[in-house]
């Protein structure tokens, strides 16, 4: 048989992390552009081969990332790593933090979608609109603006990192699975870097829900003042991680939340099993989705997610929600830190019960449930309506109930 020597195989391609090199530029609009048409965003496709194109677009990313990164240190965040005390060449997550953190009384905590690097909100409005407007830079902004910093409300940031949890050993640093599977491979034609389930880990950090954990059990509680309050963000699958730990965990972390809000969440109300948080989801909580409506409209999915939810403005794009909703979040937070009737910003818990004759919250665990042999009786905290065989929903199932895929498919049937 005849074979290719490996020196004759098609080399894999290599594209510089620099603006300049790739022909683009940053305009006076903090918009990227190409220099020979400085009217044209950004290509993506550069070529019939994917793995050019992906490799492309992962230099546009890396550059991205660290202007992203370094205008959120101006802007007063810095680096914590976790586990905390690690060193920078200890496998370890990034996450940002303001830098006088304990001295702030108010912590705005942001939980983003498992799919985006740190800072990072949406590239596809980066590459429309500004680099600014698709990040926490103007979020950060903004919510200053809002809140001016003073003694009785000043306000900090802690932004997550559930997007960047795979350990590179080799570099030294965490990536993305986006990033991972652009990593330089000895030819265009080998199998993509495997990736051990060990060796790749970060302590604490093996996944999106025990990073939420980590970010209050050690953040949290080691560098926030004890009187603080939080207010919380969670975005897509951020929203169901942190829906998910608090309702495990309200008792502790009950006392010190102010407000929550969520941007197309996946959980499902009826499934919650503590009563206090169910109760404070109703009166503290608002959810924004995508959908015909207006801005601050309100949508039908209350009673399902059991809170007051409202459309954002933004008609099919999900990542795109959370930016067009910000304002209208971050002037929630401020008015639920402003009164001390909970009433006067939410709504009674009642408005958000199940119709009469529907099933009632079970607290057992869809794992327990499949450990039991009776898959079809024991739905998890966050299963979603059964007959919804999406992928979607199937990863959303097997992932919040830990359970295998396959298990996860055969519960919605």
């Amino acid at each position: 048989m005849f074979r290719r020597l490996s020196n004759t195989l098609p080399k894999d391609p290599l594209f510089p992390s620099n603006l300049e090199a790739l022909g683009l530029f940053v305009n006076d609009k903090d918009q990227i552009r190409q220099i020979k048409n400085p009217e044209q965003e950004y290509p993506y496709r550069i070529s019939k081969n994917d793995r050019v194109n992906e490799m492309h677009k992962e230099a546009i990313h890396i550059w991205i990332r660290k202007n992203i990164l370094g205008r959120l240190q101006d802007l007063g965040l810095e680096i914590l790593r976790l586990p905390l005390g690690a060193s920078t060449t200890e496998p370890h997550v990034p996450v940002l933090v303001s830098q006088d953190l304990s001295t702030k009384k108010r912590v705005l905590v942001y939980i983003g979608d498992r799919s985006n690097e740190l800072g990072v909100i949406a590239y596809r409005i980066i590459g429309h609109e500004g680099i600014a407007k698709g990040s926490l830079i103007d979020i950060v902004k903004l919510a200053r603006s809002i809140n001016p910093d003073n003694e009785e409300h000043s306000l900090g940031f802690i932004i997550a990192n559930p997007g960047q949890l795979v350990w590179h050993r080799r570099e030294s640093q965490t990536l993305s699975f986006a990033t991972w599977e652009c990593l330089p491979k000895k030819s265009a034609v080998e199998v993509p870097i495997q990736m051990d389930s060990t060796k790749n880990c970060i302590p604490d950090n093996e996944n999106s829900q025990k990073h939420v954990a980590s970010i209050f059990n050690h953040v949290i509680k080691n560098h926030v003042n004890p009187n603080a309050k939080l207010d919380i963000i969670g975005v897509c699958e951020g929203a169901m991680d942190i829906v998910q730990f608090l309702n495990r965990n309200w008792s502790v972390w009950g006392s010190c939340t102010s407000a929550i809000a969520l941007s197309e969440p996946y959980h499902d109300f009826e499934y919650l099993t503590d009563p206090n948080f169910r109760n404070f989801l109703a009166q503290h909580c608002r959810a924004y989705f995508a959908g015909e409506g207006g801005l601050d409209e309100e949508a039908p999915e209350s009673s399902r997610f059991g809170c007051k939810c409202y459309y954002s403005g933004e008609g099919y794009i999900l990542e795109c929600i959370f930016p067009k909703a910000a304002r209208s979040i971050l002037s929630f937070f401020k008015e639920s830190a402003g009164h001390s009737d909970s009433s006067k910003v939410g709504h009674s818990v009642n408005t958000c019960e199940r119709q009469a004759g529907e099933q009632e919250p079970c607290e057992k665990s869809l794992s327990k449930g499949l450990k039991e042999g009776n898959s079809h009786s024991l739905p998890g905290p966050y299963v979603p309506y059964k007959k919804d065989t999406s992928i979607l929903r199937i990863a959303t199932v097997a992932t919040s109930n830990e359970v295998s895929v396959a298990d996860a498919f055969e519960y919605l049937l």
